[in-house]
């Protein structure tokens, strides 16, 4: 008999000559796939974060079917089939049926059950791509499995772990970006040479009398650890878990028995005692058990196949009693159970115990094609509603929020580079840097979208300034609706980046930064306090600032806040056709008492700090504002020179977090040999990137620090730290102040006292 015979119920009746009414073919209800959400999402985690690329088999796949009623409306996003066996009505809406469960906890392979599951163990194999999902030989797969499924039942592990008896396979793949999952899911169950033939079942009661079947039920219930003292459960999970598969150690997964009627009642025993339990016991009094997840009242369920194969294989039973056990979860009512009379094929002479696995069932079509071999065909495909064996697909995105859709996709962008090129790249630090972005101009709109690209989610933008008609076809973060309307650029580049990708941690803030040699009245005193107290509070709560301002003074106060609160500071500042991209460098024995621990390989008797964006400078950053042409008061460079220098400052940042020894990283300089090893695994980390757009050329600069220097000097910290707010108005407000507490005035008498006394023909 076929396998299509079967599931169609063409009835092949055998008159018995023993009497007690006819023999026919025995149907069963397969398991149908009942795939929970989470489980896409954890699959769609594990693709991301463990198995990459990899497309080997996961193993040890853990799913439970359960005796309870299990109710499911077929959804449009793919669902699962009405089940296979007709029910002599019209099926309704929301059709019974005979589920495995499949969620989030199926990768934990020693997750616990229910009181009332029962485990199941499959095989996952997920594609890279729908191109080869689609050359996959299913039925080779299917195989496999199946021969796995005859050697566990021939080497006896069935007997020992009878879960082994119900396996499945999920075959799948995972477009990420569209949030679409394809499936394939098969149950294999052996087939015999000839069919399996039972008697009409009869309900359990019309077999065993009410105190045995309440035996029944207790000494199955023990067998499962479910109604044993807690010392005793413990004991007998340490013993189950020496036996048989290591992996089956939780004893309520148990889903088949044996039992036997006695005079005294009705004992229950696990498969492997069949001998020492059975001795004595005539055939009318030993049964086989098993947890039937099928509610139909004439037919069992699928995971019986496999054990009527193991009995007639391996025990060399030819009739055996089946009790198909089905209770009402929390009521302990067994009394829908019912009761089979089996009859089983012999074995074929001279090949004892042979089971076919051979596949007949196709994933390309629906033709069946019995084998030759000494049994008949493994089946066990699960079907979509036209009786077809085909990928189903399950989209989530129409039930996921688009900011999550979007996250993910984000990020599986960010993860390709670690699977095809650096698997050492470290995205998580990378996304978790705060960034300040000092100024929202042409700079700040391009180092916010690089950021953004390179995963980075909290970003912070200053700037007093407002959207110009003149901003948005330079500065990519604005349009003319927000020129038109004259919107605040720092708020305006937040809500920008946040109408781009929603997980972004963004917001914009509207205030001057203080500067030296532009004088401050009393009356702005404590309006330009409160500017200073709210610069310092956003440094010390940031990672990284950008220095991406205007004009030379505005980055002066930022860099000494910077250094008092030990912050690293990436500076970008433009000419026409030129730019300038620099780390500042970062001191040791300044650094706040609360700061994070130097990295190891930094030695603070040798360390020597880069130098800043003043270290090169022998006069005091002044006024450059006042009195400025037209050409002076607008950004007059080559458009693509704003965006060269913004990509060159984020990736100078993220080639330094991946250095071990991050802001302390000595200066790279540019070598010929390509594939020279470096200290970061992207690449050089200079001091200092000069670009030369006119001669498509960059320079590899360091800068060394200088011990008069305006802004970074013991001098001027110590100012700051001794005086505070008091010491930046002496700075604000005479230009020369700066040179006078750093030496740099008297450093110039010198030199001039020098250039007198040399002022004579013969010097030269």
């Amino acid at each position: 008999a076929t396998d299509t015979q079967r599931h169609r119920f063409k009835s092949q009746s055998h008159q018995s000559g023993e009497g007690g009414g006819e023999w026919a073919v025995l149907q069963f209800q397969p398991l149908s796939s009942a795939i929970d959400l989470p489980f896409w999402h954890e699959l769609a985690r594990r693709k991301l974060h463990e198995y990459k690329l990899s497309e080997a088999p996961v193993s040890h796949l853990n799913a439970a079917y359960s005796t309870r009623l299990v109710s499911h409306t077929p959804s449009s996003a793919g669902g699962h089939p009405s089940g296979t066996v007709p029910a002599p009505a019209p099926a309704p809406a929301t059709t019974q049926l005979s589920a495995l469960c499949i969620g989030s906890e199926s990768f934990d392979a020693q997750a616990r059950l229910a009181p009332y599951q029962y485990r199941a163990w499959g095989t996952l194999y997920n594609s890279n791509t729908l191109e080869s999902y689609k050359k996959l030989n299913y039925n080779m797969l299917f195989q496999q499995s199946a021969q796995q499924i005859w050697q566990d039942i021939k080497s006896g592990a069935a007997a020992k772990d009878p879960s082994l008896l119900c396996q499945y396979l999920l075959i799948t793949f995972s477009d990420l970006k569209k949030y679409q999952f394809y499936y394939l899911f098969a149950c294999p169950a052996l087939s015999l040479a000839s069919p399996i033939v039972a008697r009409k079942p009869v309900g359990i009661s019309a077999v065993f009398s009410p105190a045995q079947i309440e035996e029944l039920r207790l000494g199955y219930e023990k067998l499962r650890g479910l109604n044993t003292p807690q010392n005793e459960t413990k004991e007998s999970e340490e013993k189950s878990s020496g036996a048989g598969s290591e992996l089956a150690s939780h004893s309520a997964g148990v889903g088949f028995f044996i039992a036997k009627r006695t005079p005294g009642g009705v004992a229950v025993s696990s498969l492997s005692d069949k001998d020492a339990f059975w001795a004595g016991t005539t055939q009318q009094d030993r049964f086989v058990g098993f947890a039937d997840p099928c509610t139909l009242p004439t037919n069992p369920g699928w995971p019986l196949r496999n054990l009527l194969v193991l009995l007639a294989t391996q025990w060399n039973v030819r009739k055996v009693q089946v009790v198909c056990y089905r209770e009402e979860a929390g009521k302990h009512d067994i009394s829908q159970s019912i009761v089979l009379k089996v009859k089983l094929p012999k074995a074929s002479s001279g090949n004892t115990g042979d089971a076919s696995i051979a596949a007949t069932e196709t994933a390309a079509s629906t033709t069946e094609d019995p084998t030759n071999g000494p049994g008949g065909a493994a089946v066990g495909w699960e079907k979509n509603k036209k009786g077809k064996v085909a990928p189903r697909v399950v989209s989530l995105a129409s039930s996921m929020d688009p900011r999550r859709l979007a996250e993910t996709a984000v990020n599986l962008n960010l993860q390709l580079m670690r699977w095809r090129v650096l698997p050492s790249i470290d995205l998580s630090t990378v996304a978790g840097t705060r960034c300040l972005l000092l100024g929202s101009g042409t700079l700040g709109c391009n180092v916010a979208r690089c950021l953004m690209g390179w995963g980075v989610r909290t970003i912070t933008f200053v700037d007093n300034g407002n959207v110009s008609y003149s901003n948005p076809v330079r500065q990519s973060l604005f349009t003319f609706q927000d020129s038109a309307e004259s919107r605040p650029k720092a708020a305006a580049a937040a809500a920008r980046l946040r109408e781009i990708f929603p997980a972004m941690e963004t917001e914009g803030h509207a205030f001057s930064i203080p500067m030296p040699g532009h004088p401050v009245s009393g009356a702005l005193i404590e309006t330009v306090k409160a500017d200073v107290a709210k610069l310092d509070s956003l440094i010390a709560s940031h990672d990284v600032t950008f220095l991406l301002t205007d004009s030379r003074e505005s980055r002066w106060l930022p860099s000494l806040l910077a250094l008092h609160h030990s912050k690293l500071v990436i500076n970008a500042a433009l000419g026409f056709d030129t730019y300038l991209v620099m780390r500042h460098g970062v001191h040791i024995e300044s650094r706040p008492s609360n700061s994070p621990a130097v990295p190891e390989g930094v030695c603070a008797e040798t360390y020597q700090p880069l130098g800043c964006y003043f270290c090169s400078d022998i006069v005091a950053p002044q006024d450059s504002l006042t009195d400025r042409t037209l050409d002076q008061m607008c950004t007059v460079t080559r458009p693509g020179t704003s965006y060269i220098a913004a990509t060159l400052a984020v990736e100078l940042l993220v080639s330094l977090l991946h250095h071990p020894m991050r802001e302390f990283a000595p200066s790279d300089s540019a070598t010929p040999d390509m594939s020279a090893a470096t200290g970061s695994v992207l690449g050089l980390v200079p001091h200092q990137i000069r670009g030369y757009l006119s001669h498509i050329a960059n320079l590899l600069v360091t800068g060394q620090y200088y011990d008069k220097c305006t802004a970074c000097s013991p001098k001027v910290l110590e100012a700051w730290r001794e005086r505070g707010f008091d010491f930046l108005l002496d700075v604000f407000n005479n230009p020369k102040y700066l040179e006078d507490v750093t030496g740099l005035t008297q450093l110039k008498t010198d030199i001039d006292i020098e250039w007198v006394g040399t002022d004579s023909e013969d010097d030269f």
